[in-house]
């Protein structure tokens, strides 16, 4: 048979000379750093009808570090079509395959000398009458390849088409289960602001939706999607409340993920027996559920209505009440069931991460409520191989199961991540085609399949849709829905197997060793805050979404998101700070050494100042316990007493209101004065008694040197004045009040000294 000419071999852009003349063709990942890659791209998902043509991109990329000469792309199809699944995965990996040995040319097109880091796009089209392909036989598989030499280079890039020339058959079934969940993250919830953007017209979430509606898929909802919406009470943007509806409404089968579709088997791996359900309803503004100004409410009441008795403890009154309108004071709150519930129409699913089962955790997930388990297939060993492709229920050491076909899966989730159209229609032709072998291989006994799309939000959700279309609208396949994946409901045996165990990421195990230590450290000083258990929700919530399923893409983000954690944890404990001052002089047996404490914080919080000296110069008395609000700073006075005199060093230390020592202590420097009061208040004395005697000196003096004959009654007077005089000088040494301000006249002037800020608190 002579070789098909090639109608147009054409490059979609003029040779290149730099990158800049290659913007319009984007870097493609599949390529690694420092390699030349040849990606085949058929058009119309790889399905090739009579009459029509055979369109074909081939991208030619340089990540390379030099520039490649001009060369050609030569494109062959093999000569039979693809039997096996075997051959298919020879062929996709690489392989050489005995069943595809001989290939025919279709034609040549030139591509033009390529820069380092540019891409070269050639469009081929191929009329499908020269390609002699045999009506009569069916529909059926074909290898493609595009071969690139340049100069020495030789690269190929592999593809495959599937010839359709409406022939009746029997398609496989096709069951697809869609998540629903929240773009990855370490908060929580979802901002109003993310959920806005999420589930506008055209937002990520509203297109998954438009994706799911009308079409068989089973949806696995993420509850964290759902309590973001619901925690924002009126405040939530009117778009996310719509969209909540509609999922609502929906009429898809569906079953609920761990909330943040948490990783349980990374957590069983890292020895987490109990991880804890984080109480969302603290998480819940009040003021978010609090009636409009003016809104009464009624308070719930019904026929008894529960009485505080004199022991405290309630007692039950029969007498009905009577409801009586109110403004509320304190709005009713949504509870941590109702933020989390997700209406599902089935329940008892377990979807652990993808190969992440080891030994003994089918009995765990049975111990925890699972009676159905959805299996990766690397992660099962069937007892029985089979040269067909079986079907996807099994019994998994004793447990009902549903295993996934790997290969589907990962052409399935290169279609719904794929970032064009050239690179969507790739990975739909290599799922047709894989879909095309399966049929072909016991064509009179179709098989039911379960596939799943990723478990993230793809970046363009509008090819989750396109996917799906494609699943269902395959002449050799058809999708139902997940209820008939059930053995009583396909007809067939279930196969039996085994969990084939998994690779434990021990990086991944430490992290979460010391995300599970930081959460006993938040537990430990949660008490310093006005709310504890609203502090602890919050970081049992944070810990949750940090480890979903999700993050195993990417193990260098999720380390990324965790350590983000850590540092949020710790942070909360080194909130609360004493701030360095410098040396204190205590002057006095008795005094009160002023401590500087900071909040750097966004919560309020109480703690104990404690200061424990380094020697026996000083004795302490009790903490104090003070409370600073966020973002200020609080004075505490410690009481110490001095026992000796000297230049002493000690640590005041920060506790919780329940004695947990939080922050790093910090060390001050008193300089102990003792005996300065004694020789203070005995100056002060002695002044006093000076004073007294000159005064008394001076009155006698008076007396004896007037002239009492000329005098008379003045110079009575006058003595009597200066008599009088003395006597005040001498009361006044006798009041309290005076002595106890000399007394303390050298506290005031050692406080002064003390309660001064230092250059760093200035």
């Amino acid at each position: 048979m002579p070789t098909p000419a090639v109608e147009a071999a054409v490059p979609s852009l003029a040779v290149p000379q730099n990158t800049d003349d290659l913007a319009a063709v984007p870097a493609n990942p599949d390529v690694p750093d420092g390699q030349v890659g040849v990606l085949v791209e058929p058009a119309n998902h790889g399905e090739l009808t009579p009459g029509g043509k055979l369109e074909v991109t081939v991208d030619v990329v340089n990540r390379s570090r030099e520039a490649i000469p001009a060369g050609r792309i030569t494109l062959t199809l093999s000569d039979g079509p693809i039997t096996t699944r075997y051959a298919l995965e020879e062929w996709t990996q690489g392989q050489t395959s005995e069943s595809i040995s001989t290939e025919r040319s279709l034609g040549e097109a030139p591509v033009g000398e390529l820069a380092a880091g540019a891409t070269a796009r050639v469009e081929l089209e191929i009329d499908a009458t020269s390609l002699g392909l045999d009506v009569a036989n069916g529909y059926a598989p074909y290898a493609l390849r595009a071969n690139l030499t340049a100069g020495a280079i030789q690269r190929e890039g592999r593809s495959s088409i599937v010839w359709n020339p409406g022939t009746a058959a029997i398609p496989n079934r096709v069951a697809t289960i869609v998540p629903i969940t929240a773009p990855l993250g370490r908060t929580p919830f979802l901002t109003a602001q993310e959920l806005a953007a999420a589930t506008v017209d055209g937002g990520d979430l509203d297109v998954v939706l438009d994706s799911v509606e009308g079409t068989k898929a089973a949806l696995a909802i993420d509850p964290r999607v759902l309590a973001s919406i619901r925690v924002l009470g009126k405040d939530a943007p009117p778009e996310a409340a719509a969209w909540l509806e509609r999922l609502e409404a929906l009429p898809n089968e569906s079953f609920a993920l761990p909330y943040a579709d948490l990783d349980t088997e990374l957590l069983a791996d890292s020895g987490v027996t109990d991880f804890p359900t984080a109480d969302l309803s603290l998480l819940a503004d009040p003021e978010a559920f609090a009636p409009a100004d003016g809104e009464q409410t009624l308070p719930a009441t019904t026929g008894d209505t529960p009485n505080a008795s004199p022991s405290g403890s309630p007692t039950t009154s029969t007498s009905p009440t009577e409801a009586t309108p109110s403004v509320a004071d304190s709005p009713s709150l949504p509870s941590n069931e109702e933020l989390r519930k997700v209406t599902a129409t089935m329940d008892a699913i377990a979807w652990p991460a993808a190969n992440s089962l080891g030994d003994g955790d089918l009995e765990r997930l049975r111990n925890e409520g699972a009676t159905t388990v959805l299996l990766d297939g690397n992660n099962v060993a069937l007892d029985e191989e089979s040269p067909w492709t079986p079907s996807t229920a099994a019994t998994i050491q004793g447990m009902d199961a549903r295993v996934m076909d790997d290969a589907l899966g990962r052409a399935v989730s290169r279609a719904v991540n794929a970032e064009s159209d050239e690179a969507w229609s790739a990975a739909a032709a290599e799922m047709s085609t894989i879909l095309a072998v399966t049929a072909r291989e016991l064509p009179q006994s179709p098989r039911t399949l379960l596939t799943a799309t990723p478990r993230n939000v793809p970046t363009h959700p509008e090819y989750l849709g396109k996917t799906l279309k494609l699943l269902d609208e395959l002449a050799w396949s058809d999708t139902v829905p997940f209820a008939e994946t059930a053995p009583r409901a396909n007809g067939q045996d279930p196969v039996t197997g085994s969990i084939l165990p998994g690779d434990v990421d021990h990086v991944r195990v430490e992290r979460v060793q010391q995300l599970m230590t930081a959460l006993d450290e938040a537990r430990g000083f949660a008490t310093m805050y006005e709310d504890p258990k609203e502090f602890v929700a919050d970081v049992e919530a944070a810990l949750a979404t940090s480890l979903a399923s999700g993050w195993r893409r990417d193990r260098g983000e999720w380390l990324g998101v965790t350590q983000n954690v850590l540092n949020y944890v710790a942070s909360c404990e080194h909130a609360v700070v004493v701030v360095p001052t410098s040396d204190i002089q205590l002057v006095g047996t008795e005094a009160a050494l002023p401590v500087f404490v900071q909040n750097v914080g966004s919560r309020r919080v109480e703690v104990q100042v404690e200061f424990v000296p380094r020697s026996s110069l000083l004795k302490t008395g009790e903490p104090q316990i003070i409370t600073i609000e966020p973002g200020s700073m609080t004075r505490a006075h410690l009481s110490v007493t001095a026992i000796g005199n000297g230049l002493t060093t000690g640590d005041v230390i920060l506790k919780t209101p329940d004695g947990r020592q939080i922050s790093t202590p910090q060390s001050l420097n008193v300089n102990v004065r003792a005996e300065l009061e004694a020789v203070g208040i005995g100056i002060i004395l002695a002044v006093i008694a000076v004073l007294l005697v000159a005064g008394t000196i001076r009155t006698i003096r008076r007396r004896r040197g007037g002239d009492a004959d000329d005098a008379g009654d003045a110079g009575d007077d006058t003595a009597a004045e200066h008599s009088d005089e003395g006597n005040n000088v001498a009361d006044g040494a006798d009041e309290p009040q005076d002595a106890e301000v000399a007394d303390e006249a050298p506290h005031d002037e050692a406080a002064e000294l003390s309660d001064e800020p230092s250059e760093t608190e200035r």
